[in-house]
């Protein structure tokens, strides 16, 4: 009898630390903005979510006539908040730099960029050697060759530096003509699935019937891949049925306070009178489609995706972070979200 209870103790101590390996998820965020004013609150948001890593965007790499490519939106910030998160630097790379960026200049370049870099890294985090850079860039056909190059030359930079690599749903569907990239891993985005430019499109950041359609690609994509499920919100302005660009700083909540503005349709929103918001001055007859995710939808995205991340350690990064969203996302919504991994 002593030895059926051992056995059976043995078993059930097996199982449940088979559960509990299963069930390890890697909480992270993004943060886009170029600057940074953290406090408590933000620190106790991630503290009572357990987000341990925050990818932060370091700089974009643009593209000067008279200098070449250079970092653009450089991130700042004063406080030490960061000094207690993994923050792994992301590059935005974009891609007319790399079209216009001679081929034989990529390694110079890619070393000013890791000095860059390794500079940003100790005046605002932690310092020491750097894990990990994330580099993020929407590639196509005719600058493969250029970026995979400049991936290679940045990972030369350190013995143990690990490089991810953004990976958009398209560059999954399309990976025979894309390529994939030579990084140590990926981190699919989840996310800006739809016509953005087009005035009947009425979300482009999320379309679960549209991401179901990838999903038999992505178990089969050769890169390990994290997952970046969106929470975040913008506007979509235009003129005369026109795409004129993007309103930041626009949610749910914040719209019902602009008088300006008169609800026309669902998400749809008519300029009533000239005025500037944002820095950008709208017209009488704008139209502004505000696009958010709901709770609702991003579970819905999470059933969908969770059966394709069935790794062990898993890596769920939730873009994006701001000060702002702390106070619109629930956190036990946030952690819901999680547990479905």
């Amino acid at each position: 009898m002593k030895v059926y209870i051992y056995i059976l103790t043995l078993f059930v101590l097996l199982l449940l630390s088979c559960n509990t390996e299963e069930s390890k998820v890697k909480k992270s965020m993004y943060y886009w903005k170029s600057e940074m004013d953290f406090d408590r609150s933000d620190a106790d948001f991630f503290r009572e979510t357990g987000i341990e890593t925050l990818y932060v965007r370091f700089f974009d790499l643009g593209w000067d006539e008279a200098h070449g490519a250079i970092p653009t939106a450089e991130f700042k910030t004063r406080n030490l908040y960061l000094k207690d998160l993994n923050v792994i630097p992301v590059i935005y790379i974009i891609n007319e730099t790399l079209e216009k960026t001679d081929y034989n200049d990529i390694p110079v370049l890619a070393g000013r960029m890791f000095e860059k870099i390794e500079r940003m890294y100790s005046d605002y985090c932690k310092g020491g050697a750097i894990d990990e850079i994330q580099l993020d860039c929407d590639w196509t056909e005719s600058t493969q060759s250029k970026y995979f190059t400049l991936i290679k030359e940045i990972r030369s930079k350190s013995e143990k530096l690990i490089i991810s690599a953004t990976i958009r749903l398209h560059q999954i569907k399309y990976s025979k003509k894309t390529g994939i990239p030579p990084a140590d891993k990926g981190v699919l985005m989840y996310y800006n699935m739809g016509q953005i430019k087009s005035i009947k499109e009425s979300n482009s950041i999320l379309n679960n019937e549209t991401g179901k359609q990838y999903m038999s690609e992505i178990r089969s994509y050769p890169l390990p891949l994290a997952l970046a499920l969106p929470a975040y919100s913008w506007g979509i302005w235009f003129r005369n049925n026109e795409f004129k660009g993007l309103v930041h700083n626009i949610n749910e909540k914040t719209i019902g306070t602009l008088s300006f503005l008169e609800k026309t349709f669902k998400n749809y929103y008519k300029v009533s009178t000239d005025t500037v918001y944002e820095g950008i001055y709208f017209r009488n007859g704008d139209i502004i489609r505000l696009e958010s995710i709901t709770t609702e939808e991003l579970e819905n995205a999470a059933e969908i995706c969770s059966p394709v991340f069935e790794k062990n350690e898993k890596e769920i990064i939730i873009y994006s972070y701001t000060p702002e969203n702390s106070k619109l996302i629930n956190e036990k919504d946030i952690l819901d979200i999680y547990s479905m991994f």
